[in-house]
């Protein structure tokens, strides 16, 4: 089952809870849905082509081939260790990439962000305890220090409790408190900033997500409730009189990747939808996804992929 959107912003941000997450929960690869053991993975968005410089298009001529229809801009690169971490990133949209480095099996030792040039943005350092847990994590620039995070862990029934303290430099806080099922799935996280409540996503033992409160500009909350209907993920909103409004639906392929997803207005009427289609590989991993919308191709992705 895909995560949510609003989830899957907070782990493209929250570096720290991610270190954590891998000791208890899950490798890179299997956040992300990835089959087999994935050595690298580039991903390009094909876009159509709408120019071509004239002594292009006279060399393909003379070539006798016809011009390329698309053209392949790369969105992401990932190289993973053989333990299903990952060691190198890049992210065309941030213009950045990272390395990390592991001390030993989903324990991160550092992180190193650069920008697409060379130059080092940021810095993590993580410390653990005598039990190998993660204590505390360093987040710096060249010149100073941007935040730090120390870790606290209780246990409760089985279940491990775990609270997070980021501090920025400016002394700005926010407090995190993570639950994890005794098979070190996450149940809950928990979020507030400066004492103001952010968001709490709820997940069964599977790992699955099934309930998330988000905190709204106005200060009010968004109550989502997730369940699954067969190959069906259904995702209905909580109203203020307690009533709830179909939201969105998400038919699911075998391989639990999103064929049709229907978005709903507040009058219950569809209001978008977009059906994908896919290319899999042997490992039944996507190489190539295509996205309509109202009949008419919206987004064409392709994803190349290496194995050990």
């Amino acid at each position: 089952m895909k995560k949510s959107f609003f989830f899957g912003l907070l782990l493209l941000f929250a570096i720290p809870f991610v270190a954590y997450a891998q000791q208890t929960w899950q490798s890179d690869l299997e956040q992300e849905k990835l089959r087999g053991r994935v050595k690298e993975l580039r991903e390009f968005d094909m876009r159509k082509m709408t120019y071509l410089h004239a002594d292009t298009l006279a060399k393909f001529q003379r070539q006798g081939k016809k011009p390329p229809y698309f053209e392949r801009r790369l969105k992401y690169a990932k190289k993973y260790d053989t333990n299903g971490y990952i060691t190198y990133s890049f992210d065309s949209f941030l213009e950045r990439y990272c390395t990390k480095t592991y001390f030993k099996k989903g324990y991160i030792k550092e992180q190193v962000d650069y920008e697409k040039d060379g130059k080092e943005l940021y810095r993590y350092v993580f410390d653990y305890n005598a039990q190998g847990e993660l204590q505390s994590a360093v987040r710096y620039s060249p010149e100073k220090t941007i935040f730090t995070e120390t870790y606290s862990t209780s246990y409760e029934n089985g279940h491990k409790i775990v609270n997070l303290l980021h501090t920025n430099a400016d002394g700005k806080y926010t407090q995190t408190e993570y639950r994890l099922y005794p098979n070190g799935k996450l149940e809950y996280m928990l979020e507030t900033r400066n004492g103001k409540f952010q968001y709490r996503f709820c997940f069964n033992e599977q790992g699955e997500e099934t309930e998330a409160y988000i905190a709204k500009f106005d200060g009010n909350l968004r109550h989502l409730i997730t369940h699954k209907e067969g190959n069906v993920l259904v995702i209905e909103e909580v109203q203020a009189d307690g009533s709830k409004r179909l939201s969105t639906k998400k038919i699911l392929n075998t391989y639990g990747d999103e064929t049709v997803v229907t978005y709903y207005g507040v009058d219950g009427q569809v209001s978008r939808e977009q059906a994908l289609k896919y290319e899999y590989d042997s490992h039944q991993n996507w190489t190539r996804r295509e996205t309509y919308e109202d009949g008419k191709q919206i987004e064409v992705r392709k994803r190349e992929i290496k194995y050990y």
